[in-house]
């Protein structure tokens, strides 16, 4: 019961993060002013995923337990890998992989849904995912993104998918490639 009601209380705050008063770019304002980690906001359209991206670097697994508002949460918020570059300015280059960690959630949130891609017709439903990069001056890009594969790996065996944050060697992005190939489950 525990487990449940403090999921629930997450989803909720989740939720009031984002006014639908507001436009999208007055919300990322006002929440970047609220907290600087904010790095972009995630959403996979039809699914529970719809929650903001948070990164902290120099303390890598911050939002593993920890809520929009700095409190403990026990799932946390999605933030992006310490070893990745989410450049702080539209301009300037950013890694060429943006690996995103967050919970499996028991009862279906954060990102318990992802794996549903296993089934053919859940991923013919769900091939997309917007991600909008919210940079330090609260401006935004949005991005969709096509799934063209999905994998389970357990970390420390098997296919090490952290370990490619700078993929910009072809040798290096030819040999990721072909693991994401070689474990793809669509």
């Amino acid at each position: 019961a525990d487990y449940c009601y403090h999921s629930n209380e997450n989803q909720n705050n989740i939720r009031k993060l984002i006014s639908d008063e507001d436009s999208k770019g007055e919300n990322y304002r006002r929440l970047k002013e609220q907290n600087p980690d904010l790095v972009g906001w995630i959403r996979i359209p039809g699914t529970p995923v719809d929650y903001p991206i948070m990164w902290t670097p120099d303390e890598p697994e911050k939002y593993l337990r920890t809520d929009f508002g700095g409190n403990y949460s026990l799932s946390g918020l999605p933030f992006v890998s310490a070893d990745c570059n989410v450049s702080p300015m539209p301009d300037e280059k950013a890694y060429s992989n943006t690996l995103i960690y967050g919970h499996h959630m028991q009862d279906g949130s954060m990102f318990a849904v992802l794996t549903e891609y296993e089934k053919q017709d859940f991923y013919e439903k769900h091939k997309t995912i917007e991600f909008d990069r919210i940079y330090d001056d609260a401006s935004y890009e949005e991005y969709e993104y096509e799934v063209i594969s999905a994998f389970k790996t357990e970390i420390g065996k098997g296919f090490e998918y952290y370990r490619y944050a700078d993929v910009e060697d072809v040798d290096r992005f030819s040999e990721y490639l072909e693991n994401v190939e070689t474990l793809n489950l669509l």
